[in-house]
Formats: structure tokens, C-alpha cells, sequence
């Protein structure tokens, strides 16, 4: 019910690049930068819209920290519903983030494989960046948050696509991939809004998703384990 101002075709200013979008969490603002080079308009990607009014959303609701986990959990948030978003009007969408913007192909980010664009799969992966005390945007990018938030994304895309992943193997919620998405939204929507705390990080963070699903679906165990291998998978937690 919040109402936010959206600017689009920003053009950049002194140190701010064209060729990014961006949430100001204090004045409730949404800005699209205009492109250039290789990039169209950054409003040109339903996936990115969602993402920036997601984080608006999430500043409202379970109000995740922008640095180390809970800021990479928040931009995962952002991701996941610039996915579900952008598979409900395009087809079904795709498992990549922002490749609507780049004019010669790629994108910002992989959900079925994050290491594609620098984002590590697992904790253990060489790209995955430690817990820092001294979180800035200028030389460890609060933390990781973005290339950590690869991995709760790989989870997204193993709880509705299925998949074995470091040895573990992880069913779908459902097997028509539809069906499965509307299972993983309700359960992702749930966890933002109810269940989240500001400062969670993955381990919380998978207790509370695991919480979240079995309220939502008690007599589906399935689901539950499909969610705890997941993050198991990424080296969160165990298998089950």
C-alpha cells in the first residue's frame, strides 16, 4: 500500500552510473537508469522493475540489512520476484536476471547457475565472499550481497526445477513447473512478509523457510524436504 515515485531514464549523476537501477530506501524512490552502450533503458527489463519494487517491499516488511547474508537475502528476495513476475507475463520467463537490458546478450545474474556471472553456488565455492565488519559499497559491495545471493537463488531454481546439485538430489515441488512456481511464490511471499527478520542470515534464514512452509502446508513433507536439500545442496544445513 506504500506509494513510491519511479524515475526512469535516468541519466546519472557526478559518480553514479546510467547503467544501473537502484532503490532509495529512505525517500521510497525507484530510478531506471536511461543505458548506453550496451545497454537499453534499465526500465526496459520486467525483471528489474520487479526486482527495485521488491526491495521497497522488503524495507517495509521484514527489513533485511543491505550487507553480508541479510543483504544478500535481500537481493536474492528482489530476484525471485523479478522471476516470478516476469514468468507470469513472458511465457515462463527464464532463469537469468536482467538479460532484457543487454543488447548483446548475457544478464546480471544465473539462477540455475550463479558461478555463470561471478555468484558462488555453495558457501564453499571460491566465489563466495566471507562476513565482513566493515560492509561498503566501494570495495567488498556490503558484503557480497549481490553475488552472495546466488546462493538462496540456486535454491529457488532447485525447489521448482529440481535438479542434483554437489551431490544432493532435490525434487521439485511439483513436477508441472507451473504449479511448482505457484507453490515456491506462496512460500518465498510468506517468508518476506511473516517470518523474516531484519538481521537473519542463511541458517535463519533456512529455519524460518522451512517454518514458513510447513504452516503453509503441513501435510505436504515433500515439500519440506525439497526445501531442506536445497539449501542443503549450497552447504546450508543437512539433508533430509
Amino acid at each position: 500500500g506504500k506509494r513510491v515515485v519511479s524515475v526512469v531514464n535516468y541519466s546519472g549523476a557526478s559518480g553514479i552510473s546510467q547503467n544501473n537501477a537502484f532503490y532509495n530506501a529512505a525517500i521510497d524512490v525507484l530510478t531506471y537508469g536511461i543505458g548506453g552502450g550496451n545497454y537499453r533503458p534499465f526500465c526496459a527489463a520486467q525483471d528489474i522493475v520487479t526486482h527495485e519494487f521488491t526491495h521497497g517491499f522488503t524495507a517495509h516488511h521484514s527489513g533485511l540489512v543491505y550487507e553480508n547474508q541479510p543483504g544478500a537475502l535481500n537481493e536474492s528476495i528482489s530476484d525471485v520476484f523479478g522471476y516470478f513476475v516476469e514468468a507470469e507475463y513472458q511465457n515462463g520467463g527464464d532463469w537469468t536476471e536482467g538479460e532484457d537490458i543487454r543488447i548483446n546478450g548475457g544478464a546480471s545474474r544465473s539462477f540455475e547457475n550463479p558461478p555463470t556471472y561471478g555468484d558462488p553456488d555453495n558457501v564453499n565455492h571460491p566465489y563466495f565472499v566471507p562476513y565482513t565488519s566493515n560492509p561498503n559499497m566501494f570495495t567488498n559491495d556490503f558484503g557480497g550481497v549481490h553475488s552472495n545471493s546466488g546462493i538462496p537463488n540456486k535454491v529457488l531454481y532447485l525447489v521448482i526445477q529440481g535438479d542434483e546439485h554437489y551431490d544432493i538430489i532435490v525434487e521439485p515441488f511439483e513436477d508441472n513447473i507451473v504449479q511448482s512456481r505457484i507453490v515456491a511464490g506462496n512460500i518465498w511471499f510468506a517468508w518476506n512478509s511473516y517470518y523474516l527478520d531484519k538481521e537473519d542470515d542463511f541458517e535463519i534464514g533456512r529455519e524460518k523457510m522451512l517454518q514458513a512452509c510447513f504452516d503453509l502446508y503441513p501435510n505436504h513433507l515433500d515439500y519440506y524436504q525439497t526445501i531442506s536439500n536445497a539449501w542443503a545442496s549450497t552447504g546450508i544445513g543437512n539433508p533430509i
